[in-house]
């Protein structure tokens, strides 16, 4: 899950970036570039947010969102490391 949503997000966010620049060609050729590169914005952030997720984990503890490579939660101090031994 965490690949897919890291590719999905990386995926998302390009495409934010391609419509935004287009947005803004198309924009100024126009006039008004604030409601044309509204929608690249928002799929920039939307592709940023799920890549975030894609990177980090729930601790088991305090639920709040590590690195997956943590062996320790910042958070709450949990130990990260003995539950992956044992799956």
């Amino acid at each position: 899950m965490s690949v897919l949503a890291k590719i999905l997000g990386r995926l998302i966010f390009c495409l934010g970036v391609m419509i935004t620049v287009v947005g803004c060609v198309i924009g100024s050729t126009v006039g008004a570039t604030s409601g044309t590169t509204m929608p690249g914005v928002t799929l920039m952030a939307v592709g940023a947010v799920i890549y975030w997720i894609g990177s980090t984990k729930a601790c088991p503890q305090c639920s709040k969102r590590v690195k997956h490579a943590a062996l320790e939660c910042k958070h709450c101090g949990g130990d990260l490391s003995a539950r992956e031994k044992a799956n």
